[in-house]
């Protein structure tokens, strides 16, 4: 994780302690939506798209998000999952899709106002290998909670952006 931690733009970095407790349920539950991708040639820039749904859970004392799971379908790449929690020994908030047949993508969050979020693409396996890109996530969270104890929040979320890739 080290290495995928120095790919990440200095100086746009948000860490765990500066991020706000909405914030951060907004922004750790987004990771998912990156998946939506276009992949051609290698070192092209593509756009894409996805939508996701998904669930947080998240400690009520502290705000915390223990542990965040997506849905989702994308452009070009189908259906994904995606797996994401803080990294303990960095604060970062760092993010795996994985694709329908086992690739995955690498990322993490490096801002975002409101309702939006901003995640950088930092690196993938198979027909991902050396992705880089950005992209912008929109948030809706229910407002009713799935569960209280412990508490899950569900939200679904759809993605712009453009990411590169090594292609096929």
């Amino acid at each position: 994780m080290k290495t995928l931690l120095n790919k990440l733009p200095k100086g746009r970095i948000m860490r765990w302690g500066f991020l706000t407790k909405k914030f951060v349920v907004l922004g750790l539950i987004a990771a998912g939506v990156l998946a939506g991708a276009l992949f051609t040639q290698a070192g092209d820039m593509v756009p894409y798209h996805s939508k996701t749904i998904g669930q947080a859970v998240i400690d009520p004392s502290s705000g915390a998000i223990l542990s965040i799971e997506e849905v989702g379908i994308g452009t070009h790449i189908g259906n994904f999952t995606l797996t994401g929690a803080i990294d303990e020994e960095s604060g970062y908030f760092l993010f795996t899709v994985t694709a329908a047949n086992g690739d995955n993508l690498f990322g993490a969050v490096v801002g975002g106002a409101g309702n939006t979020v901003e995640l950088a693409i930092l690196d993938g396996t198979g027909r991902f290998e050396g992705a880089t890109g950005h992209v912008t996530v929109t948030l809706t969270i229910d407002p009713n909670p799935v569960s209280l104890d412990p508490l899950i929040l569900a939200y679904t979320a759809t993605t712009t952006g453009e990411i590169s890739t090594v292609g096929e």
